[in-house]
């Protein structure tokens, strides 16, 4: 069995439905990468370059998304997004992986800047999905909790409605 790489536990985004999201290019990675000729769904600002993206899966440490352009690896991004119960500002990462699937690119992004509350908040709703899979796996019926932190992203069978 092959020892797991990630530091930390991963959360799926509302599970059979992904979140889109923008990317945040900064006009100096723009250039750096000459992306202007590669990518042509873009909306160009004064500071950076907004790119739309597929949020697939997250963790306190970084997050899987599919984008229609390919991003070079360590391409630096920031981003903003909402999710029922999480909203999170001002996320700066870096491509760290890409694999390339006809004309979509999924890609694994680190972040190198996160606030604690915000890491603290997605390492607690994935220990709580992780632990709520566990026991409906051992066959425990009566696992959902409103107080769970992955409650409002939830999609599983046995939440509480």
């Amino acid at each position: 069995m092959e020892k797991e790489r990630r530091k930390h536990r991963r959360i799926a985004v509302m599970h059979d439905l992904a979140k889109t999201i923008d990317l945040l290019i900064e006009l100096e990675e723009w250039e750096k990468h000459s992306l202007h000729d590669k990518i042509k769904q873009h909306e160009h600002h004064n500071t950076h370059v907004k790119m739309p993206a597929v949020l697939l899966n997250l963790c306190a440490s970084g997050l899987g998304l599919i984008t229609f352009a390919a991003l070079p690896i360590g391409t630096k991004i920031c981003l903003n997004f909402d999710l029922v119960g999480l909203k999170m500002h001002d996320i700066e990462g870096k491509i760290m992986w890409s694999i390339d699937k006809g004309d979509t690119h999924r890609m694994g992004v680190e972040f190198m800047k996160i606030n604690d509350h915000s890491r603290n908040k997605l390492t607690l709703m994935a220990q709580d999905d992780e632990d709520c899979s566990i026991k409906l796996e051992l066959g425990v019926t009566d696992v959902c909790s409103k107080k769970c932190h992955y409650y409002l992203l939830c999609t599983k069978d046995a939440r509480l409605k």
